[in-house]
């Protein structure tokens, strides 16, 4: 999860110590992950550190904070270990965008939730599934927005698939060549059943390019909702800001 640091939280870090910067990261993470970035859930990770310790350090109570509990905040929260020193904020300004990629614990990532998962279904039994096609507008820097997103009612096996991607191939090439006929593709048709017969080997061997992803909770697709939402809320107050200037 990648999470934005407004322009204003920005500001304020920079006038802020070293451990007082360490109580503001953690309360923006809390309002993503709010039982994960208490003070006491936070500390639990940490080694060799209380929450009183903690709370006294974001107090910023004391200057004297050893390098490599730094170092294990950091990657706790996802940033660079520069952020809570002074000279970071020499070359950094309230237009940049700074963001937290914060280790995040879901319960689906543990065995015991995977386990009790497969009881009821395991996808590798299977030899139909219902297929989705999603449409994203890509940005230059490759952010994308998901415009639609549609399933089949029914189940489909191997073969129905490959032919699908060929079809969905050809589909590009075809709104390529219309917006700029100067673009002429090399994939002929030839090389589109090439290409899907060797993806096929991959989905077949699902543990090699194209794993399973268990199924997401509304929790979770909630907070990547939030995630988005939050992110383009920014970039709609980024272009405002540029417009008046």
């Amino acid at each position: 999860m990648k999470i934005t640091l407004h322009a204003s939280t920005i500001e304020e870090l920079q006038f802020k110590n070293i451990g007082q910067r360490i109580r503001i990261l953690r309360e923006e993470l809390q309002k993503i992950n709010k039982s994960d970035f208490t003070g006491k859930t936070v500390a639990s990770r940490l080694p060799n550190i209380s929450q009183s310790k903690l709370n006294f350090i974001e107090r910023g109570e004391t200057l004297s904070i050893d390098a490599q509990l730094l170092y294990e905040i950091s990657k706790d929260f996802g940033v660079p270990m520069e952020i809570f020193f002074d000279d970071f904020y020499s070359n950094v300004t309230t237009k940049d965008t700074i963001y937290m990629e914060p280790k995040i614990y879901q319960s689906l990532n543990d065995s015991s939730h995977n386990v009790k998962r497969l009881k009821n279904v395991n996808p590798l039994d299977e030899e139909k599934f219902k297929l989705n096609i999603q449409l994203k507008r890509i940005a230059s820097n490759g952010d994308y927005q998901i415009v639609s997103s549609d399933t089949t009612h029914v189940t489909h096996d191997l073969d129905t698939l490959k032919n699908f991607l060929i079809q969905i191939r050809q589909a590009i090439d075809l709104i390529d060549y219309h917006a700029d006929q100067m673009i002429h593709s090399n994939n002929d048709m030839s090389n589109h059943f090439k290409n899907v017969d060797e993806l096929a080997k991959h989905i077949n061997n699902p543990n090699s390019a194209f794993p399973f992803f268990p199924q997401q909770s509304i929790e979770k697709l909630n907070e990547l909702y939030d995630e988005a939402l939050q992110y383009t809320t920014h970039c709609q107050e980024d272009k405002e800001k540029r417009k008046e200037e």
